[in-house]
């Protein structure tokens, strides 16, 4: 047994040294993959086991803020416009207020609002009255309406998402590329090649769905998820092909219902600015009022100045709330009038 033991610190010993002195470790680096699982050798399936995007639950809030650059092909220019988007669930109702800017002091908000008897899209420009954009009646409702997905994935993994799942797809191809520095860190960098898909197709998909390849770095600091992934945006638009290369980048990474969740998403455009500059856009996601409850009125029209549609009995707004209120206010003050005269 001590002989043995011995022999394991030997072997120890030798692995640290050719490991020093030569930059490989063969011997180590197979003891190593036990434990650190980005040193495994993986198959797509593998990676795409290992790769965990976390589900939301059926409750929660939480506000995402985006940053863009408004001037992005003028380098010196490092003028930023953000927003904050707002998502609120709980049981059948739910509330997705996303604000983008048009313009150095122009923002338009898109308000999606659902409860147990209808779906509608609000819009506005600035701080401008809201306008009711579309309407269904019922729980089936449209995409547009409905955006499912949205309230069941983070939306800050953006195409992250899309790029993982395709990892299941027939005749993906993986490959081990030689590490990069990433941050300071030394990380894995994974290839994958997509299959081709046939032309026909690509018209009905975003070109993320179709694109050949994609890189993702995965660090040791970071379970269950990339740090970095790189992939080209190929399409044709107007008689024109593109070439658009992608960078996305995770960090500032939180525990949240047991899943690594990064806090902080950041997007380069690599045709208008390299990595070593400012990221395009950076979305950070703020989970400090995840379990707090909201009110059900705010998934109704009344609540933002318009009507209900016909037949729906539910829905009391803030106006109606302020009306019954100061009726309530004047019979307490009636009664008191009388029982003092």
């Amino acid at each position: 047994m001590i002989k043995y033991l011995l022999g394991l610190l030997l072997l120890s010993a030798i692995c640290s040294a050719v490991s020093t002195f030569m930059g490989f470790a063969p011997a180590c680096e197979a003891a190593d993959q036990q434990s650190n699982p980005t040193h495994q050798q993986w198959t797509p399936a593998e990676l795409l086991n290992w790769w965990k995007i976390p589900g939301l639950p059926d409750k929660f809030q939480y506000s995402l803020t985006l940053s863009t650059r408004v001037n992005p092909e003028n380098p010196g220019d490092m003028q930023f416009a953000s927003t904050i988007s707002h998502l609120k669930k709980a049981a059948s109702y739910h509330i997705m207020e996303d604000p983008f800017p048009t313009g150095p002091k122009t923002t338009l908000t898109n308000l999606l609002i659902r409860n147990s008897h209808y779906g509608a899209l609000l819009r506005r420009v600035n701080n401008d009255r809201w306008v009711l954009k579309k309407l269904g009646l019922g729980s089936n409702l449209p995409p547009d309406l409905s955006r499912e997905h949205d309230f069941n994935e983070l939306p800050h993994l953006g195409q992250a998402v899309i790029l993982r799942d395709r990892l299941g797809e027939p005749g993906v191809l993986l490959k081990e590329l030689p590490r990069e520095t990433w941050r300071g860190e030394e990380v894995r960098v994974l290839e994958a090649t997509f299959p081709d898909v046939p032309e026909e197709r690509k018209k009905a998909l975003l070109p993320v769905n179709y694109t050949p390849k994609a890189k993702f770095y995965l660090s040791s600091k970071v379970d269950g998820a990339p740090v970095r992934i790189d992939f080209d945006l190929n399409f044709s638009s107007n008689g024109k092909s593109y070439h658009r290369p992608i960078a996305h980048a995770y960090s500032e990474w939180s525990e949240l219902d047991g899943l690594n969740i990064p806090l902080k998403a950041e997007i380069w455009q690599l045709w208008i600015s390299p990595l070593d500059g400012p990221p395009m856009q950076t979305l950070t996601f703020d989970h400090s009022n995840w379990d707090a409850p909201f009110p059900e009125e705010q998934t109704y029209l009344t609540y933002y100045g318009l009507p209900e549609p016909e037949g729906v009995s539910k829905g009391w707004g803030w106006w109606w709330l302020l009306v019954t209120g100061g009726l309530a206010c004047f019979a307490v003050w009636v009664i008191a009038v009388r029982r003092h005269t």
